[in-house]
């Protein structure tokens, strides 16, 4: 039964994927969002942070463009996509931000980021280093951001990156 299950969810997630990256493959840009909050760290984090994160893929283009918004975290040091599914650990694909000396960022309740990175930023992972493997990867739900603080090295708010609003 459980590998039934298995097999149902796995041609669930081939079919999400095909037509997610058929739209971004058709030249359509393709977005995705995470909802933030240190419940969905792995082990779950007791924090008053909370954010959103956003991603587009534009493919025809070769480039994503994201934004970061996180609110009540202080010290934050860095910030990625990371590749694994729900409920695990994985490692970094891509750096959103980093290299942030001392303490970190310290704001009034509001940190923002935008960017936009290219397949040259992806990192060696099991998401893949070619730009549509890692659309791929997004769309089957086996990336999540997380924004690392100096008092959670590890991760202070997480979230699965899922298809979202459509530019």
């Amino acid at each position: 039964m459980r590998k039934r299950m298995m097999l149902l969810v796995g041609v669930m997630a081939v079919m999400g994927v095909a037509l997610l990256g058929g739209a971004a493959l058709g030249g359509q840009p393709v977005s995705f969002q995470a909802t933030l909050s240190g419940a969905n760290e792995v082990p779950p984090v007791m924090t008053a942070g909370m954010g959103m994160a956003t991603v587009s893929f534009d493919v025809p283009m070769g480039v994503a463009t994201y934004r970061l918004e996180v609110r009540g975290v202080e010290g934050i040091t860095q910030a990625h996509i990371h590749c694994a599914p729900s409920g695990a650990n994985g490692p970094v694909a891509v750096f959103l931000a980093g290299g942030i000396a001392g303490p970190g960022v310290i704001v009034d309740g509001v940190w923002t980021k935008e960017g936009t990175f290219t397949a040259a930023n992806l990192l060696a992972t099991a998401c893949g280093t070619i730009f549509e493997a890692f659309i791929t990867s997004v769309a089957a739900g086996n990336t999540y951001v997380n924004v690392h603080t100096s008092a959670r090295p590890a991760g202070e708010v997480r979230g699965q990156l899922v298809p979202g609003p459509q530019p």
